[in-house]
């Protein structure tokens, strides 16, 4: 049976999550009332573009007879020819404001349910477009934006040499320094994955100068010290940012001064750091956009939306880092109930990726603990295929991490050895590194073989970072 959704006559046949890949509007197979067998004309979508054709013909017919009466015949007057030329481009303009609004609103749906490969393939026929109001927005009006947003979406799905690429091309674009930081910003945060600190430094030097973006800048020099394995120096920089304006990269702050806090062993400490409200997306300096962006009903949806998810994205972060306190201090039940809040925060809707790669994993080692190894498994395959579909070095270097922590759990020491030699291997900052090789020293350990472990503690000492995992291993090796 053919299947056509009721809200825009998407055809549904390929749809496999029963949500229309269009719209979004849900359906079930087997329920023939929650969509149509052959395109309706006229449903909802239909209905409310006939009501503004409709409109607009009605209101053109008024003019045209208002002319009439007091003018007389207009089809051949001056006035009747300006006439239709600005009622040709009035309705040039509604086409293709309609176009441009279904495209935006497409692109929301697909990040709302984290399809990063179609949103890929929706940013590269926007880039491509040649339609005069996309032309008019992407070469004047927002000069750098839409390589801008193509290139997120490139960098979270990990495919990093392009969405170096497109920062590049936005920087050479951009003219407002709104998009101009955002590349900056990006083109930092996408080195750094790389881990290629010098020119991440050079990037945030720039950021820097500019308005309002000392926050965001020491929180990312904060992260690039804690990765490096300057983890305390990290830590009071990200705590430092509490001192700067009112502004929401206080809340990543928070989270990064809490994860350097937790390489060193201070977990009340690392707790506490995320133990505040959290600063409003649209809150302080970001005020007046704010208010030009709630001018409108669709602006205040737009808005009420961009805080939701910003919300959802900041919880989330607290609530993991959360969870990576209680797991140090093996206190599972209370790590599955964080976990339990990142559900109950999305409820049916989709984590983003990375987000939700971290809380597989968090949930396989819980599992793993309590002794549930179909469980454990079951997350851990979860997990795999996210980082198999968004091949970003963190991903492929955090997935054999967590799978080698449960094989531990477990006791199958031979496994879990292999799985942190791959994680070592796509190990891109010291910090990963020192970890991995505490553990691969602890798996070592418990499968008593001692003299496999000795070179894995001696690496972890020497490093010289102030972390929980040196400690323990200069207690296992005593100099």
């Amino acid at each position: 049976m053919n299947r056509y959704c009721l809200d825009c006559d998407y055809p549904l046949q390929a749809a496999h999550d029963h949500r229309c890949p269009e719209c979004g509007h849900p359906f079930h197979p087997d329920d023939p009332g929650s969509f149509s067998p052959f395109p309706r004309a006229f449903g909802p979508a239909g209905r409310r573009s006939l009501r503004g054709l409709v409109t607009c013909v009605l209101i053109v017919a008024a003019v045209m007879l208002l002319i009439r009466a007091t003018q007389g015949p207009i089809l051949t007057s001056a006035l009747g020819v300006t006439f239709y030329i600005l009622l040709g481009l009035g309705l040039v303009i509604w086409i293709e404001i309609r176009h441009v609004r279904r495209q935006f609103d497409r692109n929301q749906r697909l990040t709302d349910a984290a399809d990063w490969d179609e949103l890929i393939r929706q940013n590269d026929r926007l880039l491509r477009s040649k339609r005069p109001l996309l032309l008019l927005l992407r070469n004047v009006v927002q000069r750098g934006s839409f390589e801008v947003n193509a290139a997120t979406d490139l960098y979270i799905a990990g495919r990093l040499d392009e969405a170096l690429a497109l920062t590049d091309l936005a920087l050479s674009r951009a003219r407002a320094d709104t998009w101009i930081a955002a590349a900056l910003d990006l083109r930092a945060k996408t080195y750094f994955q790389l881990g290629r600190y010098d020119p991440m430094r050079a990037d945030l030097e720039t950021l820097g100068k500019m308005p309002n973006r000392a926050a965001g800048r020491e929180t990312s020099l904060a992260m690039l010290e804690v990765y490096e394995g300057n983890v305390a120096q990290g830590a009071a920089r990200a705590a430092a940012v509490e001192s700067l304006p009112n502004h929401p990269d206080i809340n990543s702050a928070r989270i990064m001064a809490s994860a350097g806090l937790w390489y060193m062993g201070r977990f009340d400490e690392a707790l506490a750091a995320i133990d505040h409200p959290l600063v409003d997306l649209f809150g302080g300096l970001d005020a007046k956009l704010a208010g030009t962006l709630v001018l409108t009903v669709d602006g205040m949806r737009r808005l009420d939306h961009g805080r939701m998810i910003y919300a959802r994205h900041m919880v989330t972060g607290r609530l993991h880092a959360a969870a990576r306190v209680h797991v140090a201090r093996r206190q599972f039940d209370k790590a599955t109930q964080a976990l339990d809040e990142v559900d109950a925060l999305f409820g049916d809707g989709p984590l983003p990726p990375w987000s939700k790669h971290e809380h597989l994993g968090y949930r396989a080692l819980c599992a793993a603990e309590a002794g549930d190894a179909e469980t454990a498994m079951k997350s851990l395959h979860a997990m795999w295929d996210i980082s198999n579909r968004l091949p970003a070095p963190s991903l492929l270097h955090a997935s054999p991490h967590f799978a080698g922590i449960v094989a531990l759990a477990l006791g199958h020491f031979d496994e879990a050895t292999a799985m942190f030699e791959q994680a070592l291997a796509h190990s891109v900052h010291p910090i990963q590194r020192h970890h991995i090789h505490h553990w691969l020293a602890v798996t070592a350990a418990k499968a008593g073989l001692m003299d496999k472990a000795t070179p894995h503690y001696d690496r972890v000492i020497a490093d010289g970072f102030d972390t929980w995992m040196r400690r323990e291993a200069m207690a296992q090796r005593p100099m």
